[in-house]
């Protein structure tokens, strides 16, 4: 996939159904209305949609099963962050650039902590 040089976390949708054609990939050929009801679509841009990349990978579509009671899935680092943050804002709503301070204190895996926030995030 050809991902957006903006650090965004997204990719334009027509370059996700183009990645199929180019790679001869299988997969990447859910239909829009699809992706809508997922919640993996950034429709801010009514000229260019993309597809918000954590929201699609993390999809529990992408989970192997499930077998009647469970579904194997990939291991969902965000969970930790989300519940540090959780913990660090100590409520279930803070204003957006509290909300901004606390993940660019985060330290991650990937991450070291304090960071920047690109502001295509902020």
């Amino acid at each position: 996939l050809t991902f957006e040089g903006s650090s965004s976390g997204r990719i334009r949708l027509s370059d996700f159904y183009a990645s199929k054609e180019e790679k001869g990939w299988t997969g990447f050929d859910e239909r829009r209305e699809f992706l809508q009801q997922l919640g993996v679509l950034d429709e801010s841009d009514v000229e260019q949609t993309r597809i918000i990349i954590p929201n699609y990978l993390l999809n529990p579509m992408n989970c192997a099963g499930p077998w009647g009671y469970h579904a194997t899935c990939s291991i969902n680092e965000c969970e930790f962050l989300m519940s540090d943050l959780e913990g660090a804002l100590g409520s279930p709503e803070a204003p957006p650039n509290v909300i901004a301070q606390e993940v660019a204190a985060l330290p991650s895996a990937t991450v070291k902590a304090p960071r920047t926030l690109p502001s295509a995030l902020v």
